[in-house]
């Protein structure tokens, strides 16, 4: 379930108030919309759909994109489109017509999230370095049952820890002691990037700066690191990890 719980509930509010102006939605439309589009323009879009396409509406994916103006100044380019979005905006339109919202959000996070980011590269990494990670269940039938689950099995409608992984929590109730079966997640804990970068920026910008294929490919990228240590959440925080674990590989394997 991890937080579709939560942006569920979140988008479903935002198509019930994509009346309202839009400096006053200015904050969750930030959160949870991809692309370049304004505020004004993702609202229009809410209001022209179904709530069962609003994750449609703001290009909703579990993992955040850069937003363009960051790619922009990361390439370099001021004319740089958000035409990178646009196989997301596919992914959508070969949903099911009948599809609700949360049959919309898994089908997209599991060409996504799942195939192109946990397995391909989670999975691998994990095995190249013999560690021990977590992966999805990967059995055709049990997919097939998952996926065959009405939705209100699936992830809860309103956010909260109850309301995720509720198939599984039913199937724990009276086999495992409810402190296993309703335990808080513990996630992969790992430094936080803006005390890393509070800490020892230059550093941490001299592994990726050090790299002249990095600075070549992308020739804004000293202009994007120097935002202030806080500036780096959400899709920046994971930007930011990626390029600072390619310029470290780098040097290890003498790519330059």
């Amino acid at each position: 379930g991890y937080w579709l719980s939560k942006e569920r509930f979140r988008l479903a509010a935002l198509h019930r108030l994509a009346f309202l102006p839009a400096a006053w939605l200015r904050r969750d439309l930030k959160r949870l919309a991809n692309g370049a589009e304004s505020p004004e323009g993702l609202l229009e879009r809410l209001r022209a759909r179904a709530h069962r396409r609003s994750p449609e509406a703001v290009r909703y994916m579990i993992n955040r994109a850069l937003p363009t103006a960051e790619l922009r100044e990361i390439y370099a380019r001021p004319d740089l489109s958000s035409e990178y979005l646009r196989q997301i905006d596919a992914l959508y339109a070969d949903c099911a017509d009948d599809a609700c919202d949360l049959d919309r959000m898994q089908e997209v996070m599991l060409h996504t999230f799942l195939s192109t980011n946990v397995l391909t590269y989670a999975d691998s990494t994990a095995m190249d370095s013999s560690a021990e990670l977590r992966m999805p269940f990967l059995d055709r039938d049990l997919v097939d049952f998952a996926l065959s689950l009405p939705p209100s099995m699936r992830v809860g409608r309103f956010p909260g820890r109850a309301n995720t992984k509720l198939i599984l929590r039913e199937w724990a109730r009276g086999k495992l002691p409810p402190k296993v079966s309703q335990l808080r997640k513990r996630g992969f804990t790992y430094a936080r990037l803006p005390e890393v970068i509070a800490r020892d920026r230059e550093a941490a910008k001299q592994h990726i700066l050090g790299v002249e294929s990095i600075r070549r490919m992308l020739p804004g990228v000293e202009s994007w690191l120097s935002h202030p240590p806080q500036a780096y959440g959400g899709a920046r925080e994971g930007t930011f990890w990626a390029l600072l674990s390619l310029g470290i590989w780098c040097e290890r394997v003498g790519v330059n």
